[in-house]
């Protein structure tokens, strides 16, 4: 029976309009049990032998941000947290003690998962969802790959004595590196469907032939760093995997032997590549511009800062709040220099 046709329809009249209401009252609980089951609620359910903390925090990656979402105790090891099933999917970490943190991948599904604290198993977040399974199969399956570069690159070294033994060592190199490529490519083809894969994808740490000398090296590594990653995915913006290939990027162009004028010379041509890159999705070069600042200032690099200024900011049109930054940050530099009044601010001092 419909409750328009109960109310309006003629037919009902006779009933009246106290009964209507409170038969109104009545269904009304059964409603909100249909909307609310349509909605949903996902779980993380966790189980950590031998650990002793009291309680595990729940919270998510943006950008370079660890934004915590719950908190919940920890009951003889175990632990639950409800999850909207509106929340954004991407990467999520639970931490658990002071240096244990342990990292899911949340797509819209339960989680469950139990481990020891000190001698876990490397495999137990596959068996915790389907998403984390495929996530942390490719991950191993990548890092086994990885291995097997390595262990047959030390062995060429070991067992190249002969001349049949040194083209067998370069050989089985070769199809080490085959191997992984074909890995990649195959991540590439399938994160269409899977977007755990373009998060494997982006973790990819491109490697030089030793044949080459150590500059050429240096420059295939710097300019294949990124090659891997789709800078137009905004999922990577909800995990910490770009934060950390960009800091590692910047180290690359760092070196003790560099003049001060020639450091920062190095610095920029970083900029340049990071940014020519990145630059195909707006909010992935929201971010880089946001990180550039505030990592260049932490690291006392603010010469770099006038630069990404005059050449970048206008050009992409990031005039608002990290213009802002960069004019704090030049003005603080500025103003510490000898002759200068200095007026109040806070600057950051990384070394004492």
């Amino acid at each position: 029976m419909k409750l328009q046709s109960y109310f309006l329809n003629p037919k009902y009249n006779h009933i009246g309009m106290t009964k209507k209401i409170r038969f109104l009252i009545s269904v009304l609980p059964l409603l909100c049990i249909t909307f609310i089951s349509i909605g949903g609620t996902n779980t993380i359910n966790g189980e950590v032998y031998s650990l002793s903390n009291d309680k595990a925090i729940l919270g998510r990656y943006y950008q370079d941000q660890y934004i915590f979402l719950d908190t919940v105790k920890i009951e003889a090891g175990k632990f639950s947290f409800t999850i909207e099933d509106n929340l954004q999917i991407g990467m999520y970490f639970i931490q658990v003690d002071k240096y244990k943190i342990i990292e899911v991948i949340y797509n819209k599904e339960n989680i469950d998962f139990s481990t020891d604290y000190y001698h876990h198993k490397e495999d137990f977040l596959e068996k915790s969802s389907p998403t984390n399974k495929r996530y942390y199969k490719k991950i191993h399956e990548q890092q086994a790959l990885q291995k097997e570069i390595q262990n047959q690159r030390i062995l060429s070294v070991k067992l190249g004595k002969t001349d049949f033994e040194k083209n067998l060592a370069k050989e089985l190199y070769k199809e080490a590196k085959i191997k992984l490529s074909n890995f990649y490519e195959d991540l590439r083809i399938s994160k269409n469907q899977y977007f755990t894969d373009g998060l494997v994808l982006a973790q990819f740490q491109p490697s030089a032939d030793d044949n080459l000398t150590v500059q050429e090296q240096q420059t295939v590594v710097k300019t294949s760093y990124f090659d891997y990653v789709d800078t137009q995915d905004t999922i990577l913006l909800y995990a910490n995997i770009i934060p950390k290939k960009l800091y590692n990027y910047i180290m690359l162009y760092r070196s003790r032997s560099l003049s001060p004028k020639a450091q920062d010379s190095s610095y920029r041509k970083c900029v340049d590549q990071l940014i020519l890159v990145n630059n195909k999705q707006s909010k992935v070069t929201d971010f880089l511009f946001s990180f550039l600042v505030d990592n260049f200032t932490r690291m006392q690099i603010e010469n770099v800062l006038p630069y990404i200024k005059s050449e970048y900011l206008k050009k992409y049109k990031k005039e608002s709040i990290v213009t802002e930054k960069i004019d704090q940050e030049v003005f603080k530099i500025e103003s510490l220099k000898p002759g200068h009044l200095s007026p109040n601010f806070s600057h950051m001092d990384i070394v004492g």
